[in-house]
């Protein structure tokens, strides 16, 4: 609902059920089993207690969440086309995060039938994803209808690489990885940017650095995705409001790992992303939420206990 009201929480509305649905996953990884044991470190309770929020019943089952992924997945089956798109639907925005929900729901005809349409209506001959078009390697005005993804630039295209990757698509992995790693990787502090590329005026950011990691873990760039999570362990423990009343998280930081802490009131971009207020309700929580899921995953990856203990820190 929050999504098609068009709140702030557009990319919320289905990182939920896409988090959900990896953990239902068979995996070596149970993040989840580990906190159960820990009830501080719950996620559900760290998101019902907020201040003025009553608490919500969290008593949802496996089987209700699978029940209510296959609705969601049923809805958008029915729209599908013989040639993969959706009736109704053609931004590339709306395509997001739908191929690997198809994966993980058990309907990856579905999943490679959808990457087809992706690949010939949105993929640019550099490896952009884009609605029409474009002129550069950035081109915000030809990217989506929706402005959240002209600023979270690389966002949807590495949601459609590691869906590839799972579905074997090599005909356009490869060129869409080396666009992100060119354009929208940091070198200099190991970091995902986003606002704008990096010949250009970016940010670094937490979040989009997870998302960064989380594709490279894909690719098999393993080391480089250790440099990233090692970045992320970095700026977490900067923080300096996590365990204050203040309860504020910095998700942007510049090249000499300074949290940026304030913005201008005219500064463009997703703000209400770059500073998580815990004592506010519609707050961008999944901003926090992948940090989570990378470490872990990463943590799975290489056994390295710093990266699960950051993952608790932020829980």
């Amino acid at each position: 609902r929050r999504q098609l009201a068009g709140k702030p929480a557009v990319k919320g509305a289905l990182a939920a059920p896409m988090a959900r649905l990896v953990s239902l996953r068979p995996s070596p990884l149970r993040l989840t089993r580990h906190l159960s044991s820990q009830p501080s470190l719950r996620l559900a309770r760290c998101f019902s207690t907020q201040p003025s929020i009553a608490p919500v019943d969290n008593s949802v089952t496996p089987a209700e969440i699978r029940a209510s992924a296959d609705r969601m997945l049923d809805y958008y089956c029915a729209l599908q086309r013989p040639d993969g798109g959706l009736d109704g639907l053609d931004d590339a925005s709306h395509y997001c995060k739908l191929p690997n929900a198809l994966v993980w729901g058990g309907r990856p005809a579905q999943a490679d039938a959808m990457l087809d349409f992706c690949v010939s209506r949105f993929l640019r001959p550099n490896g952009d994803f884009t609605n029409e078009p474009a002129p550069s390697h950035y081109a915000p005005a030809q990217k989506s209808l929706h402005w959240e993804f002209n600023d979270f630039y690389a966002y949807l295209n590495q949601w459609w690489i590691t869906a590839g990757v799972r579905l074997s698509r090599n005909d356009f992995v490869g060129r869409a990885f080396e666009y992100v790693d060119r354009h929208w990787y940091n070198a200099a502090t190991h970091a995902g940017i986003l606002q704008e590329p990096l010949d250009m005026r970016y940010e670094n950011c937490i979040f989009t650095s997870a998302h960064l990691g989380f594709t490279m873990l894909h690719v098999g760039e393993h080391e480089r995705a250790r440099l990233i999570g090692d970045t992320i362990v970095k700026m977490v423990a900067k923080q300096p409001h996590m365990h204050s009343p203040a309860l504020t998280y910095y998700n942007r930081f510049d090249d000499n790992f300074a949290l940026l802490t304030s913005f201008s009131p005219d500064d463009p971009g997703v703000k209400l992303a770059a500073i998580v207020d815990g004592t506010k309700p519609d707050q961008c929580w999944w901003s926090l939420g992948y940090p989570v899921a990378f470490l872990a995953h990463l943590h799975s990856r290489t056994g390295e206990p710093s990266y699960l203990q950051t993952a608790e820190a932020i829980l």
